[in-house]
């Protein structure tokens, strides 16, 4: 059975808790996904367009993209790696350590 690119893209779509974001080592916010963790390519009205972090790794290109929309969380492209729930921890435990110490 084909799919029309609806009928996957629907398949794919995420409901999910509150988005779960984290802050870069500059402050911006990331995205955290099933592992994976996203920063902002850009945003159109109210959607916001995420890439992976290892967009430029010198491992290869990750092309891994998802859109993000009234808490609702589009793969639209798959990762080439694993994703490493390790790495979103720990960035969690430093931001709460980082916002403790500054006293924000």
């Amino acid at each position: 059975m084909k799919l029309s690119r609806n009928e996957f893209t629907c398949k794919r779509r995420v409901k999910m808790p509150p988005l779960s974001y984290v802050n870069s080592k500059k402050g911006k916010p990331m995205l955290q996904h099933n592992g994976f963790l996203y920063y902002n390519e850009k945003t159109i009205d109210d959607t916001t367009f995420w890439k992976c972090i290892k967009y430029k790794s010198k491992l290869g290109r990750c092309a891994g993209r998802v859109t993000s929309k009234n808490k609702e969380v589009d793969i639209r492209t798959d990762h080439n790696h694993a994703g490493d729930m390790a790495d979103a921890e720990a960035r969690t435990v430093l931001q709460a350590i980082r916002k403790r110490s500054t006293g924000s």
